[in-house]
């Protein structure tokens, strides 16, 4: 279940997202940004029910990019290998996309 929260503070809306157990502060918007803002947030969960951590441009690289658009580094190992099943940004159940799996 997803839902958007808005709170109306003045002529401001305060925007967070709930989604998959997870509340996520946006930010403070006029009205025109908040829509703006709430047609980002559908396409970026309309990515599917996974987000994808692909490794890094060589086969033992320790950074990983997210299709949520984040960046993490591992300091050893993979995600499966360091337990990691939700994306710690988009709380989406993480699949792994390794160089040499492609």
């Amino acid at each position: 279940m997803i839902s958007f929260i808005n709170d109306i503070i003045g002529d401001r809306v305060r925007f967070s997202i709930e989604a998959h157990g997870l509340t996520e502060f946006v930010g403070i918007f006029t009205k025109e940004e908040q829509i703006e803002a709430h047609e980002q947030a559908l396409e970026q969960l309309k990515g599917g029910n996974t987000c994808t951590w692909t490794q890094g441009d060589w086969d033992d690289s320790d950074c990983f990019s997210t299709s949520c658009d984040e960046e993490f580094t591992l300091i050893d190992g993979t995600p499966t290998e360091n337990r990691i099943k939700y994306c710690h940004h988009c709380g989406k159940p993480v699949v792994e996309q390794l160089k040499g799996d492609e």
